[in-house]
């Protein structure tokens, strides 16, 4: 019964990290960013970059890369957010998951 259960979880947490692609995140991030109004492309500020492209390409990969960094416990995107906005992770992962749920 210990097995089933933790077999369960571990299928459960596989299935929410993957309950969106890498675009799906990457296009939320950029509306809850400001999208084309914002200031700093994709809430991008410490690291330069070129362009909106560019930019998109750096969330990309960052979203990306924390996927094989996450060990499978909580939210991604709150695992996600705490490295892609530490100040307001809270605020972050709320809007980028209201937007996914909408999308």
């Amino acid at each position: 019964m210990k097995t089933l259960i933790i077999m369960a979880t571990i299928i459960i947490a596989l299935n929410e990290a993957w309950a969106y692609s890498d675009t799906q995140i990457v296009n939320a991030i950029y509306r809850a960013e400001g999208g084309s109004k914002a200031t700093w492309a994709y809430g991008i500020r410490s690291v330069n970059y070129t362009d909106v492209a560019d930019a998109r390409r750096i969330c990309y990969n960052t979203v990306r890369n924390n996927r094989t960094r996450w060990n499978g416990e909580g939210d991604f995107i709150a695992f996600l957010g705490s490295r892609y906005c530490p100040v307001d992770k809270i605020n972050w992962t709320r809007n980028v998951n209201a937007i996914l749920e909408r999308s």
